[in-house]
């Protein structure tokens, strides 16, 4: 809750810019690993077969994460550092969400269309503007923002919610 905070509307700016931070990269924009990256990795940290195996068939978004993180080396059982990366990345960071259709950035002129029709301020503007592709279409996509006492906070509040939760897959923009 915010009521704790000595300025609701700071406490929000913040949460939502330490939650953008965190969020895992959208499978869209993740650069999935290749075959030679995988094998040299294993190869690097010396895996064992069952380590290895489970590097290689689990989703590339989270062989990316589990790369990601750099050497086994400093583990005193690198396959069992592995394997605890991957249920991590698979549970937590990731948000445990297959890869889902390409997210469509939001047109420039529509974003700007959206935050002039509902009045909001110059915080929950940037912190729209700010937010990564997925977010922006799932705010506008939820309609206009005229009927809410405060837009500015109801549109602060639509980027938690939707930020706080996995993706969820855009068939098209614009919405219909």
């Amino acid at each position: 809750s915010l009521h704790t905070c000595r300025d609701a509307n700071a406490g929000c700016i913040g949460r939502i810019s330490k939650a953008t931070q965190n969020v895992a990269r959208t499978p869209a924009q993740v650069e999935l690993p290749g075959e030679d990256e995988i094998e040299a990795f294993i190869e690097d940290n010396e895996l064992n077969e069952r380590a290895a195996e489970a590097l290689r068939t689990v989703a590339g978004h989270v062989q990316r994460q589990v790369l990601d993180q750099g050497s086994l080396r400093g583990c005193r059982e690198p396959s069992a550092g592995l394997i605890g990366r991957i249920a991590k990345a698979q549970k937590g960071s990731g948000k445990g969400y297959e890869p889902e259709p390409a997210y469509y950035e939001t047109p420039p002129k529509d974003l700007e269309t959206f935050m002039y029709d509902n009045y909001l301020d110059e915080r929950a503007a940037d912190a729209l503007r700010n937010a990564p592709a997925w977010v922006q279409n799932q705010v506008i996509a939820q309609g206009s923002l005229r009927s809410c006492r405060d837009p500015s906070a109801g549109c602060m509040g639509r980027l938690h919610r939707i930020q706080s939760s996995p993706p969820a897959p855009v068939e098209e923009y614009p919405p219909k």
